[in-house]
């Protein structure tokens, strides 16, 4: 009998697939982190390369031989950290992390360049997508808006101020980027300073250091001279809960007071305290956010206590931002390293955030005035923190505006104000008139001559909030807010500081059409025996059950 040619050929096929196929683990790229070195950073390259040639002998041991580890290994931490990174499977990655003299073994990830979450924070977007209600959208990213920053260490080269993609530049345009000065610094020593820690007792350790006068980054560098492996910066009382993220040459963690008085108590309490350092993380939703940094400017204003300063809170600690190649991310000497981007904090990281609010605004609203613009971010803040509590400052203590200003900016809120307090050319004018200047002073700020009026009234600034530094009996002051959205009747709401009487007359303001100006009279009444001698505080908020249009009022009764 003869087989047919598919009755042949068929069973070798399905033999063909069964026979076993060799296989291989999928190597991956991994950081094996082995803890500090014995020696400084300051050491020679013979120092460096016996490290390198350690590692490889290490990973030897576990892939079989010296060319194979030398092969898988990509890089070498031979200088601030003792570690690894270096390509084998899973099951290599899983021996390792056995090994009593390995802290960790992670997955060396690729890590993509992102801006600072504090847009997030202020809901200008949501996990990189940004909402069709964002006023970045809707300003279309302040598309041909200027922003004019006055500052110093301006570094123009950083990709962070690249024109790529953009058009060419219209030629209304006018002015240049000048740098002249860059931002200087100066401190003192206190604790952890040079010359007063002694490496026999240092070497080798996690030292604990109080947060004096002189810079957090150079009580680092004692520490890393010294030999110690790590650095803990413990707040003092003053700083409170104010923790801010530094360049530090060693590993180190930032800890708050509270948390500093338990370290120190717990070193007090044994003859040999044990600590370590994790890898570092970035933790999100703590609590509470925002809240003031102790360094925040604050008032009351010296120069016109009649004027409330600050406006407004941003913000301003731990800010990813660039950085100039000119010196190194601590701003010291020592300090050889050159970043593009830094973490800072300061007024200085708060003020281009309500900068670039600014713009935005003026995109969304080209004929705003400044002062309607001001007016806009400050009656639309908000006074309560993640939890829905008030706001609190460093030491976890209710701020009052003299810390907050009118609270914490919300540009999207911000877009649509409801009503602004706006302020024409001839009320800044009658405002230098009552600082006191005459009228030839007053005039270099006017094309034209001008003469003061007698019956002028710090107070009466229209300013959107009101403050008396003088309260003996009562006072009267006017205030004029224009609509800048729908037609709405508004109703004010009064939240009274303490031992004042606060009475607005009228009421209630309706407007029927955009511009529309109504002006409104607030009498404060000091309260026999119920005054304090020191500031107070209290709201003044005009609501037509969509917008909330919000004024500090601070008081002092004398």
């Amino acid at each position: 009998m003869r087989l047919s040619i598919p009755s042949i050929y068929l069973p070798s096929f399905l033999l063909f697939f069964l026979l076993p196929t060799p296989t291989s683990a999928t190597k991956k790229s991994y950081v094996v982190y082995l803890g500090a070195h014995s020696h400084c950073p300051e050491q020679s390259p013979i120092d460096f390369n016996r490290v390198t040639e350690t590692h490889y002998e290490f990973l030897a041991s576990f892939l079989g031989s010296h060319a194979l580890a030398k092969e898988s290994i990509l890089y070498s931490y031979a200088r601030h950290i003792n570690g690894f990174a270096a390509t084998f499977d899973d099951e290599v990655a899983a021996s390792i992390a056995k090994h009593p003299k390995v802290i960790s073994v992670f997955l060396n990830k690729g890590r993509k360049l992102h801006t600072t979450r504090s847009w997030d924070f202020l809901g200008l977007e949501h996990d990189g997508v940004i909402a069709s209600n964002s006023s970045w959208k809707k300003a279309r990213y302040g598309e041909d808006t200027i922003i004019g920053n006055l500052d110093t260490g301006v570094w123009p080269e950083s990709k962070s101020f690249s024109d790529e993609g953009m058009g060419p530049i219209p030629s209304k345009w006018k002015g240049i980027c000048q740098n002249e000065t860059d931002a200087g610094f100066h401190c003192n020593s206190l604790l952890c300073k040079n010359g007063t820690l002694d490496p026999r007792k240092v070497k080798g350790k996690i030292l604990v250091c109080l947060r004096g006068q002189n810079a957090r980054v150079d009580k680092g560098e004692q520490a890393l001279l010294a030999g110690a492996l790590g650095m803990v910066l413990a707040n003092s009382e003053i700083n409170g809960n104010e923790i801010l993220a530094d360049a530090h040459v060693l590993p180190a963690s930032h800890i708050n007071f509270t948390d500093g008085v338990a370290i120190f108590t717990y070193c007090n309490s044994t003859k040999s305290p044990k600590a370590y350092i994790t890898r570092a993380t970035t933790v999100l939703g703590t609590n509470p956010a925002p809240f003031m940094a102790a360094f925040s400017s604050k008032g009351p204003s010296t120069v016109v206590p009649e004027i409330l300063k600050p406006d407004i809170t941003a913000p301003g600690v731990s800010v990813l931002a660039a950085y100039t190649e000119a010196q190194g991310p601590t701003n010291q000497i020592f300090d050889e390293r050159r970043v593009q981007f830094n973490s800072l904090s300061g007024t200085s990281m708060s003020c281009p955030h309500v900068s670039g609010i600014a713009g935005l605004l003026k995109t969304l609203h080209p004929t705003w005035s400044p002062a309607a613009i001001r007016s806009a971010i400050m009656t639309t803040a908000k006074t309560q923190d993640n939890r829905r509590e008030p706001i609190l400052n460093a030491s976890y203590v209710k701020a009052t505006p003299f810390s907050c200003g009118a609270g914490h900016v919300l540009p999207n809120s911000a877009m649509d104000p409801g009503l602004v307090y706006d302020l024409s050319i001839n009320d800044y004018l009658n405002f230098i008139c009552a600082l006191g200047f005459n009228e030839t002073q007053v005039s270099m700020f006017s094309d034209n001559p001008y003469k003061c009026s007698k019956l002028i009234s710090l107070a009466n600034l229209n300013y959107p909030s009101i403050t008396i530094a003088k309260l003996s009996d009562s006072i009267t002051v006017t205030r004029t807010l224009k609509n800048v959205g729908s037609p709405g009747t508004y109703r004010a709401h009064v939240q009274e500081p303490s031992g004042i009487l606060v009475i607005v007359k009228p009421e209630t303001l309706k407007f029927r059409k955009v511009d529309e100006e109504k002006s409104f009279n607030i009498t404060l009444m000091v309260r026999e025996a119920k005054a304090s001698e020191d500031y107070v505080f209290g709201r003044l908020i005009w609501s037509d059950g969509k917008h909330s249009v919000k004024s500090p009022i601070v008081v002092k009764a004398v």
